[in-house]
C-alpha cells in the first residue's frame, strides 16, 4: 500500500475516523485493500455516520489524490446515507478514500466482501 493509506483486510470491517477542518488532508481518509485476481465482484461499504460522507475508489491513491480525484468508482449520496461501491471483476489493489463533504468530523466503519 501507498504512504498515506490505512491497508485493510480483505471480507472485513474497520473502524475509520474523519477529523474534520478546513483543508483536504483534514477531511479525508484513505485505505488500501489487496483482492485476488479473477474474482466476480468487490463490494465495498460505508456505515454509521451522521454527516454527508462520500466514497472514490481508484487502483492508484495518486488518481484520488489529484484535482478530480473522483476514482474510477464512486458513491456520493446525500446526507448520511450509506454509501456503497461494487466492483465487477476484480483483482489487485484497491485504494478507497473517505471525504467528509462539508469538512465536519466524524467517525464511520468500512466494509467490504469480495466474491471468489
Amino acid at each position: 500500500c501507498a504512504a498515506g493509506s490505512t491497508r485493510i483486510e480483505m471480507n472485513s470491517t474497520a473502524s475509520g475516523y474523519i477529523a474534520g477542518g478546513n483543508t483536504f488532508e483534514q477531511v479525508i481518509q484513505n485505505f488500501c485493500l489487496w483482492v485476488p485476481d479473477n474474482g466476480s465482484r468487490l463490494r465495498i461499504s460505508i456505515t454509521g455516520y451522521d454527516v454527508d460522507l462520500d466514497m472514490y475508489v481508484d487502483t492508484t491513491l495518486a488518481a484520488l489524490m489529484s484535482d478530480d480525484g473522483m476514482g474510477q468508482w464512486n458513491s456520493r449520496n446525500t446526507g448520511g446515507d450509506d454509501e456503497e461501491v461494487t466492483i465487477s471483476n476484480p483483482g489487485g489493489v484497491y485504494y478507497i478514500q473517505i471525504v467528509s463533504y462539508d469538512g465536519s468530523p466524524s467517525s464511520f466503519t468500512i466494509s467490504n466482501t469480495y466474491t471468489p
